[in-house]
């Protein structure tokens, strides 16, 4: 019988032999040889050659394999390569002004940020306690006297021009 040798050259460096071993397993009952072989051209890619005795068995792990979500997510990484017109002396100028343009965006915004926080700290309340001073380790908290009042007598406050007028007519 000859044996069937499929050539994975898509898959440059991707799969290591361990990770070939298992998605084969799970495909085939005989486990073929696998052997690595570096391009002479290119040193980043290896190529794996597996020869499997039954054509099927081979057709049927290249499917696998590249149906495997780590093939397509790796092979679209390497795959990717910036275009030449990138390097050119006008983009570079361009992609420079870009990052500055980036870098202020994300400046402004940790700022902006920042501005909110104290914002926050200086207008909070809590639960009818002010807090008067900005930083929190020497807060000062100063009750009114409109709650002191609302404690001691648990009737309903009046409004102030109400007190006063019958304080006016007591004296």
């Amino acid at each position: 019988m000859k044996t069937n040798t499929m050539f994975l050259s898509k898959i440059p460096q991707i799969f290591s032999y361990d990770e070939l071993l298992t998605i084969i397993k799970q495909e085939v009952e005989v486990l073929p040889s696998i052997q690595f072989i570096m391009n002479q051209k290119d040193n980043d890619n290896n190529i794996a050659i597996l020869k499997f005795k039954k054509k099927e068995e081979a057709l049927r792990v290249e499917k696998k394999i590249k149906s495997t979500k780590i093939f397509n997510r790796k092979l679209n990484v390497q795959d990717y390569k910036p275009s030449k017109k990138s390097f050119t002396k006008n983009n570079s100028q361009n992609v420079k002004n870009t990052k500055t343009h980036l870098q202020r965006d994300a400046n402004t915004k940790d700022k902006n940020f920042l501005d909110h926080e104290r914002s926050k700290k200086k207008k909070k309340f809590v639960s009818g306690v002010k807090i008067t001073n900005k930083i929190f380790d020497h807060a000062k908290i100063t009750e009114t006297a409109d709650l002191v009042k609302e404690k001691s007598s648990k009737a309903p406050i009046k409004p102030k021009h109400q007190l006063f007028c019958n304080n006016k007519k007591k004296k």
